[in-house]
């Protein structure tokens, strides 16, 4: 099931993390970020906090997806 082709912002990070990226990414993966929206990671990367741009890097980078 591929999401990358709608509009993910109400999505959990953790759904997008099973659906689409490599088991390794949840060891990298900020655990504040787990349960939170992708809106509201964009938000806090936007505000200059640094694991919310980790976080956002690793949901959209081509690197990490299966």
């Amino acid at each position: 099931m591929a999401l990358a082709g709608i509009d993910r912002g109400d999505l959990y990070a953790c759904d997008v993390i099973s659906a689409e990226c490599k088991g390794s990414v949840l060891r990298e993966f900020p655990s504040q970020y787990l349960g939170t929206t992708l809106n509201d990671i964009q938000s806090d990367a936007r505000n200059g906090v640094k694991d919310a741009r980790k976080a956002l890097k690793l949901l959209n980078d081509n690197r990490f997806k299966k």
